[in-house]
């Protein structure tokens, strides 16, 4: 995915996405498509951006433009493309399609495993979300957002004990 890109403005709004500073991440992400107009993943990471800060119209233009971008790349990056512009467009169907496929190509993304997850969040199937964001937090101890999520769907699924401990390690981190 994008981490292997040579652009350091795209890697440090990553970083900064997945530590919740989503105004900085922008920043970042615009930053690395100012470097490289090119960069289909730029795009596709600043769309899922702007959701996020519930910037909706600017969210689907811009992953429109990632998704016109990404004919030519190789199928992992169009999946990741592909899946964040369902999870923008709310269309969680054909979303949690692509984001099966791209982990049989991917299993140890966190940030795939977690998106997936929100997915069936919001589906309500929350085994399937359960299952993936305890995944995402398996392979990304440190994930604020991941622990949160797995003590969410503890206290959802009826199990408020389970929830203590992911909840106060994502305490502890944003503290820190």
């Amino acid at each position: 995915g994008i981490e292997r890109v040579g652009v350091p403005a795209a890697w440090d709004g990553l970083q900064l996405s997945r530590d919740g500073n989503h105004q900085t991440a922008l920043k970042q992400f615009e930053a690395a498509i100012r470097e490289d107009a090119n960069f289909a993943l730029a795009y596709s990471a600043l769309a899922q951006t702007y959701s996020t800060l519930g910037y909706d119209a600017q969210a689907t233009q811009q992953s429109r433009r990632a998704i016109g971008m990404s004919e030519s790349l190789p199928p992992q990056e169009r999946y990741v493309i592909a899946a964040t512009h369902y999870r923008i467009t709310n269309d969680n169907a054909k979303g949690i399609d692509t984001y099966e496929k791209l982990l049989k190509v991917s299993p140890n993304n966190a940030r795939i495993q977690f998106e997936l997850a929100e997915l069936y969040e919001g589906t309500g199937d929350l085994a399937g979300a359960q299952e993936h964001f305890a995944k995402a937090v398996a392979l990304d101890p440190k994930h604020v957002e991941g622990l949160t999520a797995v003590g969410r769907i503890a206290i959802r699924r009826g199990d408020p004990k389970a929830s203590f401990q992911p909840l106060n390690n994502a305490l502890s981190l944003s503290i820190q």
